[in-house]
């Protein structure tokens, strides 16, 4: 190799990249139940201030309502995560005409949910073909975000780029 070049493994870096990205869920995990634990802790002080106590309870809900304890009720950049593999969220997504578009979807891992489970039979011969896998002899679904539908459960694959998603918010009775 000259000197000054750089060579990329691009799929260690794939895979330090999902590496990074589950490292960084469970440290925020841990941060939550450090907070809890912080919180707890204090409380049962019995030389506390009230003060320092409302202070601690003000700075808790302050995290809550910006949804961060559990990325509940906030939108969050794709860059930044994505959901748990067939979880069903909210997405927004601009559309080829440049109309943003929100809707309800699921997002795919790579070469973790077989095409037969998933796609439907209608389902075009070129998703089957780009994803076949010689060692175990399977189709796999293709990564990337699914329009969920509650018709025929037929799930089609949003071609254009997905820019945030959350949680579906619970209705209140």
């Amino acid at each position: 190799m000259a000197k000054g070049t750089l060579q990329i493994d691009y799929e260690k870096l794939v895979l330090d990249n999902l590496d990074l990205k589950e490292r960084i869920a469970e440290l925020k995990a841990e941060n939550r139940w450090m907070k809890k634990r912080i919180k707890a802790a204090v409380m049962d002080l019995p030389d506390c201030p009230d003060e320092a106590k409302e202070y601690l309870e003000q700075a808790m809900k302050g995290d809550n309502l910006r949804g961060r304890e559990n990325n509940e009720n906030r939108w969050i950049m794709v860059e930044e995560d994505v959901p748990k593999n067939l979880k069903r969220v909210l997405v927004i997504y601009y559309n080829d005409l440049g109309k943003k578009r929100t809707t309800v979807a699921e997002y795919v891992r790579d070469r973790t949910v077989l095409a037969e489970d998933y796609l439907s039979d209608d389902c075009p011969e070129e998703f089957y073909s780009s994803e076949y896998d010689e060692e175990k002899d399977c189709y796999w679904t293709p990564f990337g975000w699914y329009e969920s539908t509650y018709c025929g459960e037929m799930n089609l694959q949003i071609s254009e780029k997905v820019i945030c998603w959350m949680t579906i918010p619970e209705q209140k009775e």
